[in-house]
């Protein structure tokens, strides 16, 4: 997966340039909350979806799958 920076000419031409921090702070809460929804909704979608490919194909799995079942998030905070 490729990272790419963001530059200020990235940004939307209608932001707000006159926010206070506690508005630019509320407004990254909300689009983050809104991120945090988008993955759970597409984990609901695609979980059923591995789960099946897991118990088809319970041999493909490498390595690396030793330790965590494919598609399940190594980390252990919740999205």
């Amino acid at each position: 997966m490729e990272q790419t920076q963001n530059s200020p000419s990235d940004l939307p031409e209608d932001l707000p340039t006159d926010l206070t921090l506690s508005e630019t702070l509320q407004m990254l809460v909300r689009e983050l909350t809104h991120c945090a929804e988008t993955l759970r909704e597409t984990h609901e979608i695609v979980s059923p979806q591995l789960v099946e490919l897991e118990r088809r194909y319970p041999m493909a799995r490498t390595k690396s799958d030793d330790q965590r079942s494919l598609g399940r998030a190594s980390s252990s905070y919740p999205a």
